[in-house]
């Protein structure tokens, strides 16, 4: 994982959401689900991420790391692009 795209990357996330990312603003674009069943999802523990609420509430809502989550996008696409490259014949 190139660590200047990681950074930019970690840059990118906390201008858009800040520092602790509410799982609610993010679940539908990065994770294809709705509110509902990300938090079945961090309650089950299959989330991708780790996620946490910053209360005591059961009713408040998750964050995740914004380092967490520009790692994770980080990897998807170094995944993607070797799955590319190998399937147009390009050198990694």
């Amino acid at each position: 994982m190139n660590q200047s795209s990681l950074k930019k990357r970690v840059l990118q996330i906390n201008a858009q959401y800040g520092a602790e990312v509410p799982v609610s603003a993010i679940c539908q674009r990065y994770f294809n689900c709705s509110v509902k069943t990300a938090n079945e999802r961090i309650k089950a523990k299959v989330f991708p991420l780790p996620a946490y609420r910053t209360t005591d509430s059961n009713s408040g809502d998750y964050y995740i790391d914004a380092d967490d989550l520009a790692a994770l996008i980080e990897r998807k696409h170094s995944e993607a692009k070797v799955e590319w490259e190998a399937a147009n014949g390009k050198a990694h």
